[in-house]
């Protein structure tokens, strides 16, 4: 099982890949238990699934530590500087929603 620091340095080079495409326009970090429903909420065009467990605190330590590394990030959409926002029980789900240029 990967360490909770090799599970950052994977998932922090997928989003810098990611995001580093000249049709990323910006990009939010965010979990959800449902992100089907957090694409639509976030109007954005493609959210993509990056990490799962079922460990709520897992899920927002390593969704608190991306936000921070990608904060000052130029195509960063997140308005805060750290996790938060609803908890909700069940699986948990880090994510990367994307909207593309023009």
């Amino acid at each position: 099982m990967p360490t909770f620091v090799e599970i950052l340095t994977t998932l922090k080079r997928q989003i810098a890949a990611t995001v580093a495409a000249g049709s990323v326009n910006r990009f939010y970090i965010g979990r959800s238990v449902d992100v089907e429903a957090r694409l639509g909420e976030h109007g954005a065009d493609e959210i993509r699934p990056l990490y799962e467990t079922q460990s709520l605190t897992r899920a927002l330590d390593i969704e608190d530590e991306l936000i921070k590394h990608f904060y000052n990030h130029p195509k960063n959409d997140n308005w805060q500087e750290h996790a938060g926002g609803n908890v909700a029980e069940g699986r948990q789900h880090i994510y990367v929603a994307l909207w593309f240029a023009p």
